[in-house]
């Protein structure tokens, strides 16, 4: 995946997205302990233990993962998972995608911007189907994740109760 830029309606950069690294993972570490209660629960649907395990996960470990970094701080991170559909007969390639944005870089186009450069690199490995589960006050997703050729929008909010606080 080639390095791409999230930017704002007027055309200026606000981060730059690329691939995690392996000496990403300090910078992850801080990442996942700055965010906030109710971001945590909205992406891991409960409070979030970095353990070792998970943190090479989060790393690229099993799944491709991207970040968004400005100033060299990470304010984005994404991942997709592959596997296969088990209930289509053809075995139909799929992703399940992760996203979250540091609170206070929310509302800026970073979620569009990690999910298109996801969906560009699931799209590429052959996956034709996108499905989702969303938490938190956002319309169902719109744009390349909401649909792939052939499949249907992915569904919307969970249903798996409200995040801390509310």
């Amino acid at each position: 995946m080639n390095r791409t830029q999230a930017v704002r309606p007027d055309s200026r950069a606000i981060a730059a997205i690329r691939p995690v690294r392996p000496a990403d993972q300090a910078a992850l570490v801080d990442f996942f302990a700055g965010l906030s209660a109710q971001t945590c629960y909205l992406r891991f649907f409960g409070p979030l233990t970095l353990t070792p395990a998970l943190l090479h996960l989060l790393s690229g470990g099993a799944a491709n993962a991207v970040v968004a970094v400005r100033g060299g701080v990470i304010v984005g991170h994404a991942m997709a998972a592959d596997r296969t559909d088990p209930k289509d007969p053809e075995g139909a390639r799929m992703t399940d995608i992760g996203v979250v944005v540091a609170d206070a870089w929310q509302g800026r186009g970073l979620g569009s911007a990690l999910v298109r450069a996801l969906v560009a690199g699931a799209k590429a490995r052959g996956v034709t189907c996108f499905p989702g589960m969303r938490l938190g006050p956002d319309p169902a997703p719109a744009g390349p994740a909401a649909t792939a050729p052939g499949k249907s929008r992915p569904p919307g909010r969970s249903g798996r109760g409200s995040p801390p606080g509310r």
